[in-house]
């Protein structure tokens, strides 16, 4: 009897892969595969950010295109910022009818504005406003029976430069609630409650230049106003 152990096994079972090794060749996809697709998000997002700049700084260079992002500045303010008739460029010159900025304690109205500036200072220091003009400003703060006190701390965030100023009336106002008798009262049921405004300071024909640094919190401002110059 020939030996079986020298014929040939045809129905021997194949060696055994190691597990899950057919599906890791069949779903990982090829590192060239990979790669391509890496380069493929970065080019496409790449390109976006460049379509994204181009389309911001043609709309800095067109009054339509500035209108819009003034309309977008004050839905991200969420209200605290407002202008209305806006007229010129946000990439020169930009005027405006009117300006309102309020926040929990200030409110601060800019009438016939007209501002003049480099918007490229942003990025470097200090923020330079070849010219900033208005028929008035009135900065309005609410009644308060504490005492008024130096703030502690005079830090802003950029260092500003003025060149030219002119502005016909500054204004310091009080908000008071005010009843029908002109007294100063707490709100009431009872009464007709209006809100007035009085004034605390007043500048008129303030013409001049400020400068103020960042870094050393300094204020330099000089005015020509009806009283006279003023030098701070």
């Amino acid at each position: 009897m020939a030996n079986q152990s020298n014929l040939p096994q045809e129905n021997a079972a194949a060696p055994a892969q190691p597990p899950g090794a057919a599906v890791t060749l069949a779903t990982t996809p090829s590192k060239s595969k990979l790669i391509r697709r890496l380069w493929q998000i970065s080019l496409a997002s790449l390109a976006l950010l460049v379509v994204l700049i181009l389309l911001f700084y043609a709309a800095m260079h067109s009054t339509r295109g500035s209108q819009v992002l003034v309309y977008l500045a004050e839905k991200v303010a969420g209200g605290s910022l407002q202008m209305r008739g806006v007229s010129g460029r946000l990439a020169d010159e930009l005027q405006a009818d009117e300006l309102i900025y309020q926040d929990a304690t200030t409110r601060v109205v800019i009438s016939a504005l007209s501002l003049k500036w480099r918007w490229q200072s942003l990025f470097d220091a200090p923020l330079e406003i070849e010219k900033f003009s208005a028929t008035q400003v009135k900065i309005t703060s609410p009644a308060s029976a504490t005492p008024s006190s130096l703030p502690q701390s005079l830090q802003i965030p950029l260092a500003i430069k003025i060149k030219q100023l002119a502005v016909g009336r500054l204004i310091f106002t009080t908000l008071g609630t005010v009843s029908n008798f002109g007294t100063i009262t707490a709100p009431s049921a009872d009464k007709k409650i209006t809100q007035t405004e009085e004034i605390d300071a007043s500048f008129t024909a303030l013409v001049g230049a400020i400068n103020i640094d960042a870094k050393q919190y300094l204020i330099d401002a000089a005015m020509q106003t009806n009283w006279g110059h003023i030098a701070v």
